[in-house]
Protein backbone atom coordinates (compact mmCIF):
# COMPACT_ATOMS: atom_id res chain seq x y z
CA UNK A 1 0.00 0.00 0.00
CA UNK A 2 3.08 2.83 1.16
CA UNK A 3 3.97 2.38 -2.54
CA UNK A 4 0.74 4.07 -4.22
CA UNK A 5 1.66 6.79 -1.96
CA UNK A 6 4.86 7.62 -3.77
CA UNK A 7 4.34 7.25 -7.65
CA UNK A 8 4.06 10.20 -8.92
CA UNK A 9 2.24 8.99 -12.02
CA UNK A 10 -0.87 8.15 -10.39
CA UNK A 11 -3.38 10.78 -11.41
CA UNK A 12 -6.47 11.09 -8.62
CA UNK A 13 -7.43 14.63 -9.40
CA UNK A 14 -10.70 13.67 -11.85
CA UNK A 15 -11.50 11.34 -8.57
CA UNK A 16 -10.83 14.10 -6.43
CA UNK A 17 -13.05 16.75 -8.04
CA UNK A 18 -15.76 13.77 -8.45
CA UNK A 19 -16.20 12.41 -5.06
CA UNK A 20 -15.11 15.52 -2.86
CA UNK A 21 -15.92 18.57 -4.94
CA UNK A 22 -16.57 20.34 -1.96
CA UNK A 23 -14.09 18.92 0.42
CA UNK A 24 -17.01 16.47 1.94
CA UNK A 25 -17.48 12.89 0.31
CA UNK A 26 -20.10 12.50 -1.71
CA UNK A 27 -21.61 9.01 -2.73
CA UNK A 28 -21.16 7.41 -6.05
CA UNK A 29 -22.66 5.30 -7.90
CA UNK A 30 -21.01 1.91 -8.17
CA UNK A 31 -20.76 1.75 -12.09
CA UNK A 32 -19.09 5.92 -11.49
CA UNK A 33 -16.41 4.45 -9.32
CA UNK A 34 -16.09 1.46 -11.34
CA UNK A 35 -14.69 4.13 -14.20
CA UNK A 36 -11.66 4.52 -12.32
CA UNK A 37 -8.71 2.17 -12.54
CA UNK A 38 -7.38 0.03 -9.37
CA UNK A 39 -4.45 2.34 -8.87
CA UNK A 40 -6.33 5.31 -8.82
CA UNK A 41 -8.74 3.92 -6.24
CA UNK A 42 -6.05 2.25 -4.00
CA UNK A 43 -4.36 5.87 -4.52
CA UNK A 44 -7.51 7.83 -3.62
CA UNK A 45 -7.98 5.51 -0.30
CA UNK A 46 -4.62 5.70 0.51
CA UNK A 47 -4.65 9.82 0.65
CA UNK A 48 -7.95 9.93 2.30
CA UNK A 49 -7.18 7.45 4.86
CA UNK A 50 -9.98 5.16 3.26
CA UNK A 51 -10.48 1.39 2.91
CA UNK A 52 -14.15 1.17 1.55
CA UNK A 53 -14.80 3.67 -0.47
CA UNK A 54 -18.73 3.71 -0.06
CA UNK A 55 -21.37 4.01 -2.76
CA UNK A 56 -24.87 4.09 -2.92
CA UNK A 57 -25.59 0.92 -3.83
CA UNK A 58 -23.17 -0.27 -0.79
CA UNK A 59 -25.60 2.11 1.51
CA UNK A 60 -28.34 0.74 0.27
CA UNK A 61 -27.71 -2.92 0.57
CA UNK A 62 -26.57 -2.33 4.12
CA UNK A 63 -29.62 -0.29 4.62
CA UNK A 64 -31.66 -3.37 3.91
CA UNK A 65 -29.83 -5.63 6.11
CA UNK A 66 -30.23 -3.17 8.93
CA UNK A 67 -33.12 -0.88 9.27
CA UNK A 68 -35.29 -3.08 11.27
CA UNK A 69 -32.46 -3.84 14.00
CA UNK A 70 -30.62 -1.86 16.69
CA UNK A 71 -27.70 -1.62 14.61
CA UNK A 72 -24.31 0.34 15.72
CA UNK A 73 -20.77 0.93 13.63
CA UNK A 74 -17.59 0.42 15.33
CA UNK A 75 -14.37 1.66 13.67
CA UNK A 76 -16.22 4.54 11.96
CA UNK A 77 -13.22 6.56 11.47
CA UNK A 78 -14.84 9.66 9.23
CA UNK A 79 -18.21 8.35 9.83
CA UNK A 80 -19.61 8.25 6.17
CA UNK A 81 -21.41 5.03 6.05
CA UNK A 82 -23.11 4.99 9.66
CA UNK A 83 -24.15 8.56 8.85
CA UNK A 84 -25.83 7.33 5.71
CA UNK A 85 -27.75 4.49 7.15
CA UNK A 86 -28.44 7.06 10.04
CA UNK A 87 -27.06 4.62 13.01
CA UNK A 88 -24.45 4.92 15.93
CA UNK A 89 -21.60 5.86 14.59
CA UNK A 90 -17.97 4.80 17.11
CA UNK A 91 -14.64 4.83 17.41
CA UNK A 92 -10.81 4.20 19.80
CA UNK A 93 -9.83 7.41 17.93
CA UNK A 94 -6.32 5.49 17.98
CA UNK A 95 -4.99 7.31 15.49
CA UNK A 96 -4.71 10.43 17.37
CA UNK A 97 -2.26 8.66 20.27
CA UNK A 98 1.13 10.23 19.94
CA UNK A 99 2.59 7.13 19.60
CA UNK A 100 0.13 5.75 16.20
CA UNK A 101 1.12 9.58 14.84
CA UNK A 102 5.06 9.29 14.67
CA UNK A 103 4.51 5.42 13.50
CA UNK A 104 2.18 7.03 10.31
CA UNK A 105 4.54 10.01 10.10
CA UNK A 106 7.55 7.33 9.80
CA UNK A 107 5.50 5.57 7.44
CA UNK A 108 4.48 8.56 5.71
CA UNK A 109 1.01 7.15 5.43
CA UNK A 110 -1.89 9.93 5.92
CA UNK A 111 -3.84 9.82 9.37
CA UNK A 112 -7.94 9.43 9.48
CA UNK A 113 -10.11 12.85 10.07
CA UNK A 114 -12.62 11.52 12.24
CA UNK A 115 -16.09 12.31 11.21
CA UNK A 116 -17.77 14.78 13.63
CA UNK A 117 -20.18 12.42 14.23
CA UNK A 118 -18.02 9.76 15.33
CA UNK A 119 -18.59 9.09 19.52
CA UNK A 120 -14.94 8.33 21.34
CA UNK A 121 -15.28 5.21 22.61
CA UNK A 122 -13.99 1.51 22.41
CA UNK A 123 -15.57 -1.17 20.62
CA UNK A 124 -15.46 -3.33 23.59
CA UNK A 125 -17.44 -1.22 25.83
CA UNK A 126 -19.96 0.24 23.44
CA UNK A 127 -20.74 -3.81 22.60
CA UNK A 128 -20.99 -4.67 26.53
CA UNK A 129 -23.20 -1.76 27.03
CA UNK A 130 -25.50 -1.76 24.32
CA UNK A 131 -25.70 -5.11 22.92
CA UNK A 132 -26.82 -4.52 20.23
CA UNK A 133 -28.72 -6.95 17.23
CA UNK A 134 -26.18 -5.91 14.66
CA UNK A 135 -22.63 -4.57 15.06
CA UNK A 136 -20.84 -3.24 11.76
CA UNK A 137 -17.71 -2.51 10.70
CA UNK A 138 -15.30 -2.02 7.58
CA UNK A 139 -11.69 -3.31 8.03
CA UNK A 140 -11.83 -4.07 11.75
CA UNK A 141 -8.22 -4.90 12.02
CA UNK A 142 -8.60 -7.07 15.53
CA UNK A 143 -6.91 -7.67 18.65
CA UNK A 144 -3.03 -8.37 18.37
CA UNK A 145 -2.66 -12.63 18.76
CA UNK A 146 0.74 -13.51 19.45
CA UNK A 147 -0.46 -17.15 18.24
CA UNK A 148 -1.16 -15.64 14.01
CA UNK A 149 1.39 -12.76 14.59
CA UNK A 150 -1.51 -10.95 13.48
CA UNK A 151 -3.45 -7.90 14.15
CA UNK A 152 -3.09 -4.52 16.01
CA UNK A 153 -2.36 -3.31 19.99
CA UNK A 154 -5.42 -0.84 19.75
CA UNK A 155 -8.01 -3.59 17.77
CA UNK A 156 -10.81 -4.88 19.63
CA UNK A 157 -11.19 -8.33 21.07
CA UNK A 158 -13.86 -9.80 18.47
CA UNK A 159 -14.45 -12.51 20.93
CA UNK A 160 -16.76 -9.61 22.88
CA UNK A 161 -18.03 -8.70 20.02
CA UNK A 162 -19.31 -11.59 19.42
CA UNK A 163 -20.88 -12.30 23.14
CA UNK A 164 -22.64 -9.03 22.58
CA UNK A 165 -24.36 -9.00 19.42
CA UNK A 166 -26.80 -11.22 16.99
CA UNK A 167 -24.84 -10.06 14.04
CA UNK A 168 -21.70 -9.28 13.16
CA UNK A 169 -20.87 -7.62 9.83
CA UNK A 170 -17.67 -6.91 8.66
CA UNK A 171 -16.60 -5.31 5.54
CA UNK A 172 -13.32 -6.55 4.28
CA UNK A 173 -10.48 -8.37 1.77
CA UNK A 174 -9.83 -12.24 1.91
CA UNK A 175 -5.66 -10.99 1.61
CA UNK A 176 -6.00 -9.13 4.93
CA UNK A 177 -8.98 -10.45 7.02
CA UNK A 178 -8.88 -14.10 6.21
CA UNK A 179 -6.70 -14.67 9.26
CA UNK A 180 -8.83 -13.42 11.76
CA UNK A 181 -8.69 -15.09 14.99
CA UNK A 182 -12.64 -15.53 14.78
CA UNK A 183 -12.43 -17.11 11.06
CA UNK A 184 -13.22 -20.38 13.24
CA UNK A 185 -16.79 -19.20 13.96
CA UNK A 186 -19.66 -20.04 12.28
CA UNK A 187 -19.88 -17.40 9.52
CA UNK A 188 -20.32 -16.78 6.04
CA UNK A 189 -18.15 -14.73 3.21
CA UNK A 190 -20.29 -12.80 0.60
CA UNK A 191 -17.92 -11.74 -2.87
CA UNK A 192 -19.47 -9.18 -5.11
CA UNK A 193 -21.54 -7.89 -2.47
CA UNK A 194 -23.70 -5.21 -4.11
CA UNK A 195 -21.72 -1.94 -4.46
CA UNK A 196 -18.56 -2.88 -2.69
CA UNK A 197 -15.38 -1.21 -3.28
CA UNK A 198 -12.22 -0.73 -1.22
CA UNK A 199 -8.81 0.42 -2.03
CA UNK A 200 -7.08 -3.11 -2.07
CA UNK A 201 -4.71 -3.91 -4.53
CA UNK A 202 -6.49 -7.34 -4.81
CA UNK A 203 -9.94 -6.03 -5.46
CA UNK A 204 -11.01 -9.69 -6.41
CA UNK A 205 -10.81 -10.76 -2.75
CA UNK A 206 -12.90 -8.24 -1.49
CA UNK A 207 -15.90 -9.56 0.63
CA UNK A 208 -18.06 -8.80 3.54
CA UNK A 209 -17.67 -11.42 6.59
CA UNK A 210 -21.20 -12.24 8.17
CA UNK A 211 -20.72 -13.80 11.69
CA UNK A 212 -23.66 -15.32 13.98
CA UNK A 213 -23.22 -13.79 17.16
CA UNK A 214 -23.69 -15.25 20.80
CA UNK A 215 -26.32 -13.23 22.15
Amino acid sequence: MKGFSIIPDIDIREMEEFLIPNGEYILPHYNELKCFTTEQLVKFGYTYAMYTLPTIELIETLHKMTVNSDTIEIGSGNGIIAKELNIRATDNYCQELSEVKTYYNLLKQPIIEYGKNVVKIDAETIAKKLKPDIILGSWITHKYDYSLKSGNAYGPNEEIILDNCKTYIMLGNEATHDIKPIRKHEHKKYHDFNGYITRSIQPEKNCVYIWKGRL
